[in-house]
């Protein structure tokens, strides 16, 4: 998982390529540059940081009570040589949510059903 991350950041060309043609794709979809507020998510160091203090605040076995990162598990069979990068990704999702007080975020159905049902976890990350 490393490898391919460390060999983009090598090409950098091609990373802000990237980056442009995602800007591109997300204006010609219709999002409105004077109602949306674009970045790019690695130049803001406040949400690593924040990501850091939410590592903290959260335990590995909550995150393997997720139903997306339970499903995700299975699928990939690590068994038990899990990732450490893989268990910080919904923890970097939170960060971006609570950064920018983000309020229409697409969530997965068992993240709804949860919701309606209940049983979704009630602690903050």
């Amino acid at each position: 998982m490393l490898r391919p991350l460390l060999t983009m950041l090598t090409i950098r060309r091609k990373v802000r390529q990237n980056v442009v043609e995602v800007a591109l794709d997300y204006l010609s979809v219709g999002l409105d540059p004077s109602k949306v507020t674009m970045f790019i998510q690695s130049q803001i160091p406040e949400l690593t940081e924040l990501a850091f203090y939410f590592l903290d605040l959260v335990s590995v076995a909550r995150l393997q009570r997720n139903p997306t990162v339970k499903t995700e598990l299975a699928m990939r069979g690590f068994g038990s040589s899990i990732p450490v990068g893989f268990f910080t990704y919904p923890i970097s999702q939170a960060a971006d949510i609570t950064a920018f007080q983000g309020y229409n975020n697409t969530r997965g159905r068992r993240s709804i059903a949860d919701d309606r049902t209940g049983c979704r976890n009630r602690a903050p990350l």
